[in-house]
């Protein structure tokens, strides 16, 4: 048997390793949208309704399919442990179900309608579920020890950073849409590359991983806290309560503002796939964002992890208030506020990742206090992002309906008020 350094397991196991999939899932969070409504032009199907539909139907089944797959890998055992088997399986499900989400046919409505419904479902309510629990669960099941699970959680995070901050954020409006624009041959050879990318990445994080402490347990010969006790262990703790309910605010909250992103850079801020305005956007974002990831870790160390996510929490609220009171004038009327908060903004919301830190740690504490399921905060997550993504398709469905292309934060709203109401409005 070949044996690696701790520093090679680390980085190919922790940072390398998930990039694959969480960069075909940050471009699917991002542009799947986009290829169903510009591309594909779904937004008349069923009077607009489709677009709102069928996202709530598949995050219904999505949360169920999140439970069961959490309950599955809780009482999986094998010498590989209990999440990285599923994590082994998952990485040929990524590459074939992200092309069958793109290479939709060009038949009628009915089989389009019908491709889009069991590609989505196939992707998010079971493979890209069964990747997410199991790669979820590497961080917590890899060592006891606080100082290394966070240090861990911490490669995840730059990893999940480098895909969406980086790749996702400035090189596709900047290069990639431009290029593809809405010519479905070129999406579906993109993102078939991407599918197969996440295949061999998938492998070597699985590979470069180790599930010590679920095997410490399988040795001492401990059996599966039940379901019930699991239950009753988080509904009786206050503190993972409130973790949970800042996990349902802040990925509603990403998830709205990651699907309208491309929406608001095409008809509010600039023209269609110009390749400067939300490249523009998310370097005046990125620039801090990208400071942060190497000074998060020393913050945290010094000041402690709770201190640095409250003071990242406030000064995050302060720039979105004010980017939301201003959202077409602020280059313009108040450029160096402005700037100053959208990059105090990215900067301390990558503090707030830390929040993963402090996760970690009551999730790998039930060897002191009793059973903590390392499933459930990801359980939870799927079914919350399908909302921020029903509640975008439900405008852009409204505003496709009107035929009118959005000049103006107020006239948007006030369009999808009306199509809400009945009214109609023209």
């Amino acid at each position: 048997m070949i044996y690696y350094s701790y520093k090679t397991r680390v980085w190919l196991g922790y940072l390398l390793g998930p990039a694959g999939a969480l960069l075909l899932n940050a471009v699917l969070a991002t542009y799947l949208n986009v290829y169903y409504t510009d591309v594909l032009k779904l937004t008349g199907i069923w009077g607009g309704a489709f677009l709102v539909i069928f996202p709530i139907i598949s995050k219904v089944i999505d949360a169920a399919t999140n439970v069961g797959m959490g309950y599955i890998i809780d009482r999986t055992r094998t010498k590989e442990g209990k999440a990285r088997p599923w994590l082994l399986l998952s990485a040929p499900l990524l590459a074939i179900t992200g092309i069958l989400l793109f290479t939709v046919p060009n038949g009628s409505q009915t089989v389009q309608v019908i491709w889009v419904m069991v590609s989505y479902n196939l992707f998010y309510s079971f493979a890209y579920t069964i990747f997410n629990m199991s790669h979820n669960l590497m961080v917590p099941l890899s060592t006891r020890d606080a100082t290394q699970r966070g240090s861990l959680s911490v490669f995840n995070q730059i990893s999940n950073i480098m895909m969406t901050g980086i790749l996702v954020a400035l090189v596709f409006p900047m290069v990639i849409m431009p290029i593809i624009g809405v010519d479905q041959s070129k999406w579906i050879a993109l993102m078939s590359a991407l599918s197969i990318l996440a295949l061999p990445l998938t492998l070597l994080e699985y590979y470069f991983t180790k599930e010590r402490v679920t095997l410490e347990t399988q040795e001492s010969g401990e059996a599966a806290v039940p379901l019930a006790k699991q239950l009753k262990a988080i509904f009786t703790d206050k503190y993972m309560l409130l973790i949970y309910v800042y996990f349902l605010v802040y990925i509603l909250g990403t998830s709205v503002k990651n699907l309208s992103l491309v929406y608001f850079c095409n008809y509010v801020l600039g023209s269609y796939n110009d390749g400067i305005t939300q490249t523009l956007i998310s370097i005046i974002g990125g620039i801090p964002m990208g400071i942060g990831i190497f000074a998060v870790w020393p913050l945290a160390k010094k000041f402690g992890k709770r201190n640095v996510t409250l003071v990242g929490f406030l000064i995050y609220a302060i720039g979105s208030a004010i980017c939301w009171a201003f959202p077409t004038n602020m280059t313009k009327r108040f450029p160096l506020r402005w700037h100053r908060h959208v990059h105090l903004q990215h900067h301390f919301r990558r503090h707030g990742g830390r929040l993963h830190g402090h996760l970690q740690w009551p999730l790998g504490q039930g060897w002191l206090c009793g059973p903590r399921d390392r499933g459930w905060r990801h359980r939870g997550g799927g079914a919350n992002r399908g909302g921020g993504k029903c509640h975008h398709l439900w405008f852009r469905g409204a505003r496709d309906l009107h035929g009118h292309s959005p000049r103006g934060t107020a006239d948007f709203l006030e369009r999808g008020k009306e199509h809400w109401q009945g009214t109609g409005g023209n």
